[in-house]
């Protein structure tokens, strides 16, 4: 319905809220389906931060389904735009799931240090 109204704010929050519980019952299909929506619109309003968390959630859409290359090619471009966006705990979740585990952990520990006023590290 936020789709068809031209709701494109309400259609993302919705698309994003019930992906999980979509894949969780096996409804690839439809899943597919209001990703590739939500894609469409983060693309069209042009804000980055948007865009990457869509294509993260696509990526793992893709992945799940057993399109491992084709996933790994969504977090690639989610993770390019979570770092020009500055949002360092997508980017860390990108680049563990891109196998780039020792980055992964040091900015983990960059953001946990930030987050619990120690040292980068000490929350490790």
């Amino acid at each position: 319905t936020t789709y068809l109204q031209g709701m494109s704010e309400w259609f993302l929050r919705a698309a994003m809220a019930f992906q999980h519980l979509l894949r969780s019952f096996g409804l690839y299909a439809l899943a597919d389906g209001q990703m590739n929506r939500a894609e469409e619109i983060a693309r069209r309003n042009g804000e980055v931060n948007e865009l990457a968390q869509v294509l993260h959630r696509v990526g793992e859409m893709k992945h799940v389904q057993g399109f491992i290359e084709l996933g790994q090619q969504y977090f690639a471009e989610s993770l390019a735009l979570a770092q020009s966006a500055g949002n360092r705990h997508l980017e860390c979740e990108l680049l563990e799931r891109l196998g780039r585990i020792e980055e992964a952990l040091s900015l983990a520990r960059a953001i946990g240090g930030g987050q619990f006023g120690g040292k980068a590290g000490d929350a490790w």
